[in-house]
């Protein structure tokens, strides 16, 4: 119902950890405080940057890439594992909408092509949210936990 969509999709799906970096194949994926990614460096072979992500049914909006994205370059996937098999792709500028009939849960990834060169960086906006939410706000909301997945990470530290 729409008071469980506004509850529950207001953020953005992609919860990612601030102030972090990884460095995968060459590639340094740096998230920032507020929820940016920048990508840097030369990918030496295909370079992945994975965070596990699940959401309900709907229908939902990829968006946040720089307008040099493309299968040559770097891309947004949903995949089943990291580096497994690929649901879905988001590798232009322009917002992709895809619908899920069940709900997700695998993982979220950012995927840079073997031999790209990143130069000085590119800096993505990463964003899945309810498409009704996007329409509406397309502005970038880094994503954070629910109340209740707190809840459930506190409750699993202390059974």
């Amino acid at each position: 119902d729409a008071v469980s969509i506004l509850v529950d999709d207001v953020k953005n799906k992609i919860v990612l950890t601030p102030d972090m970096a990884i460095t995968s194949n060459g590639i340094t994926f740096t998230v920032s405080s507020s929820g940016t990614v920048t990508l840097t460096g030369v990918a030496t072979a295909t370079a992945f940057f994975s965070v596990p992500i699940s959401f309900p049914s709907g229908s939902y909006m990829f968006s946040g890439m720089p307008t040099d994205g493309g299968s040559s370059t770097f891309r947004q996937e949903l995949r089943a594992t990291p580096g497994g098999a690929v649901y879905q792709v988001n590798d232009t500028a322009l917002p992709s909408t895809f619908e899920r009939t069940t709900s997700y849960s695998g993982y979220y990834s950012i995927r840079v092509a073997s031999g790209f060169n990143c130069g000085a960086g590119y800096t993505l906006e990463p964003m899945i949210a309810h498409e009704s939410l996007l329409v509406i706000s397309p502005a970038f909301k880094a994503g954070a936990p629910t109340n209740r997945e707190l809840y459930e990470l506190i409750r699993g530290y202390h059974p």
